[in-house]
């Protein structure tokens, strides 16, 4: 990871791989692996800090055109 990290120019400007485990867990329930699963695996002290504090709320996927078209 910290090799991407500043292959993506990232590197001189504060990121460190901590900096995506949102990112990852996010993306890693989304594909449908087990919350519980990521929890563990990721180390999390508890499972309500990991739903409080880390993971990404997403808007279902039909949420932009019914704001714009209102139907």
């Amino acid at each position: 990871m910290e090799d991407a990290i500043r292959l993506a120019g990232l590197g001189n400007h504060g990121y460190s791989a901590k900096d995506f485990r949102p990112t990852g867990a996010t993306a890693t329930i989304d594909s449908g692996t087990n919350p519980d699963i990521v929890v563990q695996t990721g180390r999390w002290k508890t499972a309500s800090v990991f739903w409080d504090h880390l993971m990404h709320s997403k808007p279902p996927a039909e949420f932009t055109h019914d704001v714009l078209v209102h139907e």
